[in-house]
């Protein structure tokens, strides 16, 4: 299987942060996941300059692409410049299906000239997240466009803390405190039925900064969350509810590598049992983050480690048109 090369503008990179270093206001966000496959499914990312002065924008693209019919078991690079002009707002398409730059009459572009993934990496269809990193204070959203049916989901960029530590360089987000799913945390999670809906879990790892590590910024491919259902009233049970109060003990962990989908099929031990298709719930616990801090050895990460998990449910919807539903699991709720 072809790997996708890393692509470093190394002396760009330098240059930036050593000018982000030195700004009080600078900013790093992070798009949790897109995903790109020209004519299926587009991704629109918008990023907003929100002072009244030009500034640099560090965009760091990590994703899975699929390659001879399967997926990448890990997280490629790549990463370009771009500079936003005071109040700016740009918009484009990761997959290219819209437009291979700037989008609807934007003649802003990055360093390349193209944001499409097909452009960045030679592959045009993947799926990962965008850490971007500036030296102002910024701001963004994305939507994720089912193109042929025109079902939509989509949230704001997530934001990180700005610090000497900061993971970004590494691909690893820090800093998230209420928008993500903290370890050793688990909140519930609904089913609707299998038969109209299918329900999957985007998972990314991250990691807080503020502890103590030989290295709190690992390589993204050595960093994995885990995550399982746990039977309500167990302390760390396998288990799911169907809609009749009954809650079998069910279940396996899901560990990822970078970000991945995780099915509801895998979360139950590879297939919805006939008693579950009509819908339930559990509780979705977060039960590992291993940050392997360049010794390989599982489990000794830093406090504060976390993962962006959203449900995502699509289908026709009780014989409707294509439906989509996005939630942000996490356990910050106010």
């Amino acid at each position: 299987m072809k790997k996708v090369a890393l692509m470093l503008v190394v002396g760009a990179f330098l240059a930036f942060a050593a000018s982000a270093q030195a700004q009080t206001n600078s900013q790093v966000i992070l798009y949790p996941y897109f995903v790109s496959n020209p004519g299926t499914v587009a991704t629109i990312v918008t990023l907003v300059n929100t002072v009244n002065n030009t500034c640099n924008a560090h965009l760091r693209y990590y994703f899975k692409v699929y390659d001879n019919g399967e997926w990448e078991e890990t997280c490629s690079e790549y990463d370009d410049n771009l500079t936003l002009t005071k109040w700016d707002m740009v918009s484009w398409d990761v997959s290219g299906h819209f437009g291979t730059g700037a989008l609807f009459g934007d003649t802003n572009s990055p360093g390349t000239g193209q944001f499409d993934l097909e452009h960045l990496s030679g592959y045009s269809t993947g799926r990962g997240y965008l850490v971007v990193e500036a030296d102002c204070v910024i701001d963004g959203e994305y939507t994720i466009l089912e193109v042929v049916n025109g079902a939509a989901v989509g949230d704001r960029a997530l934001l990180g803390r700005k610090s000497a530590t900061s993971c970004a360089q590494t691909g690893v987000f820090s800093g998230l405190t209420k928008e993500a799913l903290d370890e050793g945390q688990q909140e519930v999670v609904t089913v609707l039925p299998s038969t109209d809906f299918t329900t999957k879990f985007i998972v990314t790892p991250l990691d807080d900064p503020s502890g103590t590590g030989a290295t709190m910024c690992p390589n993204v491919n050595d960093y994995t969350a885990t995550i399982r259902f746990v039977k309500p009233g167990t302390a760390n049970e396998y288990g799911f509810c169907d809609r009749k109060e009954v809650c079998p003990s069910i279940g396996e962990d899901q560990t990822v590598t970078c970000v991945d989908v995780v099915t509801l099929e895998d979360l139950l031990g590879g297939v919805i049992p006939a008693w579950a298709q009509n819908g339930g719930w559990s509780l979705l616990r977060l039960s590992a983050v291993n940050n392997y801090d360049g010794d390989n050895v599982a489990g000794d990460d830093v406090n504060g480690d976390q993962a962006t998990v959203f449900k995502i449910e699509y289908g026709t919807g009780f014989g409707g048109s294509m439906t989509n539903s996005w939630v942000n699991i996490n356990n910050h709720r106010l």
